[in-house]
């Protein structure tokens, strides 16, 4: 019993010299306080063993370690028995420095070593920049194949899996299931009419696509979980990319979920990647909003055009930050541009308490590179998700104590009964619509925690049938910031005036 408690503090916080044990199932291996910036000053190995006749497989999933000539400076070094050491630094897909991009690491025996290097110098800050890693790691069974002549692989059904899990970078991309149409991307530039100028378009990446083993055999996989090699030594290979599956981002699946049995008092500051999804607006104020896909943004039309709008800019500016839980990093990120700005036909800007159809799109010119800080959510497909009583959670950088926040907030709140909302705005002797395509949120006793700025953020429901995060609502309107309910637009009921426009039918 002993060995398997400390087993388990190995396995969440591995230290210098520390062995973890690989199983089938994938695990994490992160830099230390990942996904927080790393602190310079500090080096660990880490040993990654597997039972006999299993090898080690490792992937990187997210990597950023600040760049060096010959990453002399912060380093991650893979070393295994009986082969070169390979050092790694800088950022996944930059060309600085030498990061290991989305190269599958198996080891030719059964242990694998990763040694992170981060030293300290007179200009260096205690802290850097930068957040480390996240690796997975996995152990694999081993059957060497050594055909008679030639050094040609053996193709299976098992090693086209492993490269169409390769190709789509899980678990941020998964690949589209056979008979499903590809994830729409962005219109190509030529052909267009003079009234859809394209303002910015995509370049396709290159046809030809080469995979690189660094070990002793291109590991194929087969359902088992057997890895078979080929002839000893290292190859290389040029896969054309026309025969892989299209690949699709996974929605809902935050790899730092927030713990969801804490009490719903008040708001909390999220961590970094609990709400991956979250959008930050600035257009006359500002703003939230959820990132569907990898290339939209879901919002409330009454950020784009306001109930008040008097004093409105002809030319607005549109601007949208993603990415991180604080402000001041989303801007040093940078603002992400805006092709196109789509409010629901059913929106009425001169209607002051009529919030119908407020619900908007926007669509990036770009598609975002997603990882654990950059996720999408997922769209409702039941009015299960509806029912009085659910829990659901809203997160926004909007008015907190009369002040306005920097950092990401979030609370718990039900859904509450439609005639409890109804009877509580005409004891308030309101005269806001309440349509069907709305419902509320909260109680009637506690302090409202959504206020100003929180509008276009989306109240998210976890699905327990389909193991992901839904935006059932957009936050809409509310009747000032204390206590009672808050009303949000119901997604479900735009869902295929959604996708129509996604699939560019609007």
């Amino acid at each position: 019993m002993w060995w398997l408690l400390l087993w388990g503090v190995l396995q969440a916080c591995p230290t210098q010299g520390s062995v973890l044990l690989a199983q089938q199932l994938p695990q994490q291996l992160t830099s230390p306080g990942y996904p927080e910036p790393y602190v310079k000053g500090q080096k660990s190995s880490t040993d990654i063993e597997a039972p006999e006749g299993f090898a080690v497989r490792l992937v990187f999933r997210d990597f950023d370690l600040e760049p060096s000539q010959d990453c002399e400076q912060d380093s991650v070094t893979i070393t295994a028995s009986g082969m070169d050491p390979s050092r790694f630094c800088g950022q996944q897909g930059s060309p600085l420095g030498s990061p290991p991009g989305q190269t599958e690491f198996v080891s030719p025996g059964n242990r694998l070593r990763l040694t992170f290097r981060a030293p300290a110098s007179s200009q260096d800050r205690t802290t850097g920049l930068h957040r480390g890693f996240l690796a997975l790691y996995q152990a694999v069974g081993m059957n060497h194949s050594r055909p008679s002549g030639g050094s040609e692989a053996i193709s299976t059904a098992g090693e086209s899996a492993s490269k169409i899990q390769n190709h789509c970078q899980e678990p941020y991309y998964q690949a589209v299931p056979p008979g499903k149409p590809p994830p729409a991307r962005e219109p190509a530039p030529i052909g267009l009419t003079p009234t859809k100028r394209p303002e910015a378009f995509w370049a396709p990446a290159t046809r030809h696509l080469p995979i690189l083993s660094l070990f002793l055999c291109l590991p194929s996989y087969h359902p088992s979980g057997m890895l078979t090699c080929t002839t000893q030594g290292p190859w290389k290979e040029t896969q054309d990319r026309d025969e892989l599956p299209p690949c699709e981002p996974v929605c809902g699946r935050p790899l730092t979920p927030i713990a969801q049995n804490q009490e719903a008092l008040g708001s909390s500051k999220a961590k970094l990647g609990n709400f991956p999804w979250q959008a930050f607006t600035s257009i006359y104020g500002r703003g939230g909003g959820a990132l569907l896909g990898d290339r939209w943004i879901l919002t409330a039309a009454h950020t784009i055009d306001p109930k008040d709008g008097i004093f409105l800019r002809k030319n607005r500016s549109v601007d949208v930050f993603l990415g991180h839980t604080s402000i001041d990093e989303m801007l040093r990120l940078g603002s992400h541009p805006v092709r196109r700005v789509v409010v629901h036909p059913d929106y009425r800007q001169n209607e002051s308490h009529n919030f119908n159809g407020d619900i908007a799109l926007l669509e990036l010119q770009h598609s975002v590179r997603l990882g654990p800080s950059l996720l999408p959510v997922c769209l409702p497909d039941s009015e299960t998700l509806y029912r009085s009583g659910v829990l659901g959670y809203v997160s926004g950088f909007g008015v907190e104590r009369g002040w306005l926040t920097t950092e990401l907030k979030y609370s718990r709140l039900p859904v509450a009964p439609r005639a409890a909302c109804q009877a509580w705005l005409r004891e308030k002797q309101r005269s806001e619509v309440f349509s069907d395509n709305m419902f509320c949120a909260g109680d009637k006793m506690r302090q409202q925690s959504v206020c100003q700025g929180d509008s276009g953020g989306v109240y998210v429901v976890w699905d327990e049938r389909a193991h992901h995060w839904v935006a059932t609502g957009i936050v809409s309107w509310g009747v000032g910031c204390g206590k009672g309910y808050g009303f949000y637009t119901k997604v479900l009921n735009y869902l295929d005036w959604i996708k129509g426009v996604m699939g560019g039918k609007d």
